[in-house]
């Protein structure tokens, strides 16, 4: 192999031998191994959050080290517990967030139904109750009625009768806790069948009677 002489390199050979640039700490010189300038390797800092009067190394460090805080925590998992998923956690949120639509929103109806929420009437007295109006009514299989009344506002229940004779008498057939969906059981097929309904509460105890409709069962 050939080597630089006094004189310089010999022709046509090259220098095995680089430069090493000051500003780095050490370099291998090609093809031998040997280390040049070698410095040891200092240990890695430990980096804190720098005061406001510490240099602009530490500030740059502190940036860094905010900037991984912040990365830290997005990527924490938010825990099923912040999520309701039971019925009374359910309702428990919405009476806190239609608390929180109340304090905005005062007076202003408006305001409450921009939110999504319905308004009620706070107002406790008792009235009389309106008379229910029969939507719907229709045989649902054999010797069963399906009878749909419009909802009262404050009415605790429907008082439901029948009658075989034309309005004459009157047999009750129970009273029911809502108005969309009451069943009427254990009615004579072929038999035309009156029914009417009134609304239970307010004050005087209960609403008018609806007008009764009638019916042949199947």
């Amino acid at each position: 192999m050939p080597h630089p002489g006094p004189a310089g390199p010999a022709a046509g050979s090259h220098p095995l031998v680089g430069l090493v640039k000051p500003d780095l700490p050490w370099r291998l010189r090609a093809g031998c191994g040997v280390v040049l300038n070698r410095e040891p390797r200092q240990p890695r800092e430990r980096f804190s959050l720098a005061s406001p009067n510490e240099g602009r190394g530490e500030e740059l460090k502190t940036i860094s080290v905010a900037s991984k805080v912040r990365t830290s925590q997005r990527e924490v998992p938010t825990s099923p517990k912040e999520v309701p998923t039971s019925p009374r956690e359910v309702r428990t949120s919405l009476r806190a967030n239609a608390s929180y639509v109340e304090t905005l929103a005062t007076t202003s109806l408006e305001d409450i139904l921009s939110s999504g929420f319905s308004a009620a009437s706070t107002n406790q007295a008792q009235s009389p109750l309106d008379q229910p109006v029969i939507l719907k009514l229709t045989n649902l299989q054999p010797a069963h009625l399906l009878l749909h009344l419009t909802a009262i506002v404050n009415a605790k229940a429907y008082q439901v009768q029948t009658s075989v004779d034309g309005g004459k008498t009157w047999q009750e057939a129970g009273i029911y806790t809502q108005a969309r969906r009451i069943v009427l059981q254990d009615l004579v097929s072929a038999s035309t069948v009156m029914v009417r309904a009134r609304a239970v509460g307010g004050s005087t105890g209960y609403s008018p009677w609806c007008n009764s409709g009638s019916i042949v069962v199947t």
